[in-house]
């Protein structure tokens, strides 16, 4: 199945049982028309979509049986550093957990996976970790993973902290100090694994991605007109399962304690098929400053002079 194909039919779930016409799938799956039309075609004549004949289109069951390989299983949530650009806030609550226009960041992320109906949320802590047990009770199946080596070691131990995990199932890595604001970037489905992703025009200093036909080639620091990490992403069952050896591979060797975790997905891009899925600007936040979460609630703004 095409990608284009995989979004129509993603497309046509989303919105079963409502009338739409060529060119609502088409706005629906970021499609061509003439894409919709050719792949509407194929896909009833495979028999993954039934036609009622007056523009309602439904999936079958073989549809499903093909849409559950691509189905999010669970989630994890790496929420374990000090977050020491937000200083003096986080000396007394870790960067997820605080608040921005009144609900807390992990929380605008927690709630964006449970929408499309990701129930098993793992989240990996260290700094401030008994400040998470209340999600437990808030939300449920959620599991807490301590990473015990988050002051002495980069991001990548949050990953070898919830190591088991990958190759389990398909699965969301998410940074647990972002705002979302539209939940709709999360897709219930999802063709391959990927990085969301904003363009950014001109010079920047982000980290971000070299691709060729939206596959990804190099993951770098910097550059000019690049799609940057947003610090969310999706992996099927086998890439995850690439990352855990490559990460243990990694973790038994000395330097390893200074590595991102997207540097070991980097060593291993010519193994794994990895794209974009590009966000805007204001679908997800990360508040790297004082001054950037300010902007977004006035309410810190007396946190400006001791910054």
């Amino acid at each position: 199945m095409t990608s284009n194909e995989f979004n129509v039919l993603r497309a046509v779930e989303l919105n079963q049982n409502k009338k739409m016409t060529q060119r609502d799938i088409s706005k629906e799956a970021d499609v061509s028309l003439g894409f919709v039309n050719s792949s509407l075609n194929h896909l009833i004549n495979e028999g993954l979509i039934l036609e009622s004949g007056d523009k309602e289109y439904q999936i079958s069951g073989k549809g499903y049986l093909v849409l559950e390989e691509h189905k999010v299983d669970f989630a994890i949530l790496m929420a374990a550093g000090f977050g020491s650009r937000l200083l003096p806030i986080t000396l007394e609550t870790p960067k997820p957990v605080v608040a921005v226009n009144g609900k807390p960041m992990i929380e605008t992320v927690i709630d964006g996976l449970r929408s499309i109906g990701v129930k098993k949320i793992y989240i990996v802590v260290g700094y401030k970790k008994e400040q998470f047990k209340y999600l437990q009770e808030k939300y449920g199946d959620i599991e807490l993973i301590v990473n015990k080596d988050y002051v002495v070691k980069n991001n990548s131990s949050s990953i070898y902290a919830a190591r088991d995990l990958l190759g389990t199932g398909n699965c969301y890595i998410c940074e647990a100090d972002l705002v979302v604001s539209d939940p709709k970037i999360f897709n219930k489905y999802n063709y391959k694994s990927s990085y969301m992703s904003k363009y950014i025009e001109g010079a920047t200093g982000e980290w971000g991605f070299i691709l060729k036909n939206n596959r990804m080639k190099k993951i770098v620091v910097g550059g000019n007109d690049l799609f940057t990490m947003a610090g969310i992403s999706f992996w099927k069952k086998e890439d995850a399962q690439a990352i855990k050896e490559a990460t243990i591979e990694a973790f038994s060797k000395p330097g390893h304690e200074d590595l991102y975790w997207d540097e070991i997905v980097d060593s291993i891009l010519n193994k794994i098929d990895v794209g974009i899925q590009e966000v805007g600007h204001d679908q997800i936040v990360e508040i790297d400053n004082v001054k950037e979460l300010c902007a977004l609630d006035k309410s810190y703004e007396k946190y400006l002079e001791v910054e």
